[in-house]
């Protein structure tokens, strides 16, 4: 029997939102365990777990085909301060630490998905809309910002410069989280596809368990660089 997939801290990090139950945890396509929000896609080796199921998901395999890897990774965040986070209030609990609480669903046993005894077809919980837990009395502390009442900003930019593709600017947040990655080297890519026919910036990069990519995005006028991220100086003549 195939094992069953088990969260993974560092990606647990960079799933999508709470309110979208198909990408709010890790899950498991072709031997690697993805986690993503649609902007931000980052993986490792999953060996021997079973592909997840009763989830609506894109074929990671092929969309990531999409974004082609340079011939090599050299660039590293280790000597780059990427300067500190803004905090806004947090919009889940508004600003007081604190949610309804919530239990694990008794109907799927918190699996966010049934199996049907007739067919035997997995199909995503009834009671629960595959959220994995149902309401209860009492509150606990939330879990988007820990208890804090604030969110880190999403109007913060990181720009990479990047000697082939120029200035290229990513989301603060995204940036923090993979330079915490253990082995993590990058580079600047531009490829073209089905939803950017004129081309797009992206980060590629390698970790020590697997790869993420992360797409460019444009900056407002509301957004605070907070770094600039300087390509290295060539050594030697």
């Amino acid at each position: 029997m195939a094992k069953k997939p088990k969260a993974s801290e560092p990606l647990t990090a960079f799933c999508g939102p709470h309110d979208r139950w198909d990408f709010a945890t890790p899950f498991v396509q072709g031997g690697w365990r993805y986690a993503t929000d649609g902007y931000c896609t980052v993986w490792e080796d999953a060996p021997g777990i079973e592909d997840a199921t009763g989830r609506t998901l894109p074929n990671m395999g092929a969309a990531l085909d999409k974004y082609p890897f340079p011939a090599s990774l050299a660039r590293t965040f280790a000597d780059v301060k990427l300067g500190r986070r803004r905090f806004v209030q947090c919009e889940k609990c508004g600003g007081k630490g604190r949610i309804p609480k919530r239990v694990k669903c008794p109907e799927c046993d918190g699996e966010g998905e049934t199996t049907c005894d007739c067919c035997d077809h997995t199909h995503r919980c009834d009671k629960c809309g595959g959220a994995c837990t149902v309401p209860a009395r009492g509150t606990v502390r939330c879990d988007e910002c820990a208890g804090t009442g604030r969110r880190p900003d999403e109007n913060i930019a990181v720009v990479i410069e990047d000697v082939q593709h120029g200035l290229i600017n990513f989301d603060h947040a995204p940036i923090l989280k993979l330079a915490r990655l253990p082995g993590l080297r990058f580079e600047i890519a531009r490829g073209c596809n089905d939803y950017y026919p004129s081309g797009t910036n992206y980060l590629a990069a390698g970790w020590a368990r697997g790869g993420a990519i992360l797409l460019e995005r444009i900056v407002g006028p509301r957004d605070l660089v907070v770094a600039t991220v300087g390509y290295p100086l060539p050594i030697g003549p």
